[in-house]
């Protein structure tokens, strides 16, 4: 009878042989490294996003490019606004007083707290309005 010699291998040391093979097998085949995260980076920069950059399926959906490029925009210029109407902030207040102590301010203050009143009353069920006299 003749001797035979058998080796065991653990699949603890080929596993990850075989593996580190095959996604070297891979990325050769995608062109490399380089290829390979650049066709990642620009699948995820084409890819559609909703209004608050969340993958979408819509076909209307702006690339997540387009989404980030206008968040930004927007960003900077209401950055910008703040950074203005700031510096303006007393010019303002005092012509928003002439405005609402004028007649004209004064009488559309008035129609817009009784179209707001109208219109919160034609979407409740039940509305109770209570009336009563200053506190001293």
């Amino acid at each position: 009878m003749a001797d035979t010699l058998e080796f065991k291998i653990s699949e603890g040391l080929i596993k990850p042989i075989i593996e580190t093979k095959i996604n070297e097998a891979v990325i050769a085949a995608m062109g490399g490294h380089e290829k390979l995260i650049s066709d990642m980076v620009t699948m995820y920069m084409n890819q559609k996003v909703d209004c608050a950059g969340n993958p979408t399926s819509y076909s209307s959906s702006k690339s997540r490019l387009t989404w980030l490029s206008e968040t930004m925009i927007n960003d900077a210029i209401k950055n910008t606004l703040k950074e203005y109407l700031k510096s303006k902030q007393e010019f303002l207040q005092k012509e928003f007083e002439k405005f609402f102590n004028s007649k004209k301010g004064s009488s559309q203050i008035v129609k817009a707290m009784q179209e707001g009143l109208c219109a919160g009353l034609g979407e409740c069920w039940r509305v109770s309005i209570k009336f009563s006299p200053p506190e001293k």
